[in-house]
């Protein structure tokens, strides 16, 4: 099930559970949509899975080229 969200750039798209709580980690994200409306990870309280991740500082950049390409998202629906 994709989940819908606002990138931090102000588009709008789906991702997993998982992109999800990577992009929370990370800050990637203004809002996501629950069952009971959408929720702002900087106001609203929020739990994060915690996921194995790497100290690699050029990841955010990465997944920010990603979104700004025309190449389709494996892990996401842009919008």
């Amino acid at each position: 099930m994709l989940i819908q969200i606002v990138f931090d750039n102000g588009q709008k798209g789906r991702v997993t559970e998982e992109m999800l709580s990577y992009l929370l980690e990370t800050g990637g994200i203004i809002s996501f949509k629950r069952k009971s409306g959408w929720v702002r990870p900087d106001r609203d309280h929020v739990r994060v899975k915690k996921m194995l991740t790497f100290s690699i500082p050029e990841r955010r950049a990465a997944v920010n080229a990603l979104l700004e390409s025309d190449a389709p998202l494996p892990f996401c629906q842009v919008h």
